[in-house]
This record gives structure tokens, sequence and C-alpha cells, in this order.
């Protein structure tokens, strides 16, 4: 299979390029720069590096050929420019730009990346059928760009996957993330404190994440009645968000001091995944164990 990718260089795209490669896939990466994991994995495997933005690329990519379009690429990811409402909107109107390069490249499926953001705040379990309230820029856009490429792809007789991706970990994660600046803290013994802790949170491992999308997408090009469907990407392992802070503690054996406060279940995101739907065809759903994978951070990262 050859499977297009764009947001190659990403911390999840990274991941999921290696494992199709690995696999015995063609990856066409698409990146804007020059980045160095994305070269070791070429040096490896079956891939190649597409030089485009997301402003160049359907100029660029009129003559490539593929199987699966995976659209991972989205502008105002950080904390600052998450409520922008017009950078959002700028990047629904280039996914939906890609749906259509998608048809025009030969593919048979469509997939993109979408957010736990979309589902707002929602007490009780999320599945794929839980209805979406958005309170961010971002989860508005990501459900708009779900619901206008759903009828698009349709439309053009693609098969569509939407993926809900929740709260991915990983030893290249952004340092404003929970887990690398809770890890800060806890190597010098600093407090944390946090204003929630009480809520199901769940954490997935970037290389789990990645195998979960491949897998996923595999399974529906390989299966001639399938058509449109939304997955969540998460692990099956949903805790209490506290206790997640209380493990890596213990393991890197600080001092520091942890406050919590509470749970409030009208402000507080809580994520707590129904995992049948994925798991019916991903299995394992999850490798890597949280409590293993934050070992080797903390024995291998600074």
């Amino acid at each position: 299979m050859i499977f297009f990718i764009t947001g190659a260089s990403s911390f999840i795209g990274v991941e999921l390029c290696r494992y199709l490669s690995d696999n015995g896939h063609s990856v066409i990466a698409m990146s804007r720069r020059e980045n160095e994991q994305l070269e070791d994995i070429k040096k490896d495997g079956h891939l190649q590096v597409f030089r485009a933005d997301m402003q160049s690329l359907f100029d660029k990519a009129k003559s490539v050929r593929a199987d699966v379009f995976i659209h991972l690429a989205w502008a105002g990811t950080t904390h600052e420019d998450r409520n922008n409402p017009a950078i959002h909107e700028e990047n629904v109107r280039l996914s939906l730009e890609c749906v259509r390069l998608a048809k025009q490249m030969g593919c048979q499926l469509y997939v993109d990346a979408g957010s736990q953001a979309e589902y707002g705040i929602v007490p009780g379990i999320l599945t794929e059928d839980t209805p979406c309230n958005p309170i961010t820029a971002y989860g508005k856009g990501k459900l708009k760009m779900y619901q206008e490429s759903s009828v698009l792809t349709e439309d053009l007789g693609l098969k569509y996957i939407h993926l809900r991706i929740l709260s991915v970990y990983g030893e290249k994660d952004h340092d404003e993330t929970l887990i690398k600046s809770a890890l800060k803290k806890l190597k010098v013994n600093e407090p944390i404190e946090m204003r929630s802790g009480g809520q199901k949170w769940n954490y997935v491992y970037v290389k789990d994440a990645a195998r979960q999308i491949a897998e996923l997408a595999i399974h529906a090009l390989n299966n001639k009645d399938f058509s449109q469907e939304v997955y969540n990407v998460c692990s099956n392992d949903t805790r209490k968000l506290q206790d997640f802070i209380i493990l890596m503690k213990d393991i890197t054996g600080s001092y520091s001091k942890l406050i919590f406060g509470g749970y409030n279940p009208e402000m507080d995101v809580n994520l707590n995944p129904d995992t049948k739907k994925s798991s019916a065809i991903v299995r394992p759903l999850t490798v890597w164990k949280f409590e293993n994978v934050m070992d080797w951070i903390v024995g291998n990262y600074e």
C-alpha cells in the first residue's frame, strides 16, 4: 500500500511513518522542512519525503499517486492559538482541499485526525456516538472538518475514517504538556498543584497511537464493505488523572509535594473512553504500559 501523510514531521506523524515503513508499506511523508527523524526512517525503510507546506501542497502533488491519504497537519495547536477561530476555519478549508486532492491522487481511503476536544465536557463514558459539544475553537474546527469531510468523501466515492485522538504522550512531546511539565518539576522536587485531578483520564503512548491509526486504515482499505467510521484513538488504561502524577512521583523518587483539587463534572474535561470499537480491529489495543514507558523516559531523558 502507498500512504500519503500530511503533518508527517509531527509527534504522531513520525511514529506513523516509522510503523508503516517498518511493516513494508510505502510512505510519502509531507514535510515543510528537513526533519532528522524522517531522514533516519528514509535511510532504513520505504519512505520518501515530499517537500511542501499546506499552501503549496495542492500544486506540487498533482502527479502523486497513493492508496491512502492520512491528513494530520493542523495549525494552531498551541495554548495561545486554540481559541483563534480564524486559524481553525482556515484549517477546515485546507482539509477539504485535501479530500479533493486524495481523490485526484487515486486514493481509495481518506483519514483525518480529529480530537477529544470535539466532545467537550462529558462526565460519563465517551463512545464514538457521544454527542459533541466542543468548547474551544480548536474543537469546533475539528468537528466542522469531520462534518464537512464526511459529506465530501461520500460525494467523491472515498472511504473515510475520522480519528478522535485522546491524550497522546511520549518522550518527544511538547514541553508544555502536563506529563512533560510535571516530570520537570518532579526531577527537581518542586511542588505540583493542580486545580483538579479527580476526573478520569486516558493516556495513549505515541507508538500505540500510530499503530492504531495504521491498523484501522489497513482494515478499512481491505474491507470492501467499509464506508465511513469514527474511531477513538486511546488506550485501555483509564485512571484518575492524579493517579498518573502520583505514579510518576514514585518512579522518579521525587520529594515534590502534590496538591490536587477536586473534580467538577460541569467544568473539568473527563476522558473515559469506551474502547470496544477500536479494540475489535486493533489487537491488542495497548502494547505499551504507562509505567514501563515512564520508567524508560525517566531513565533516558533529562
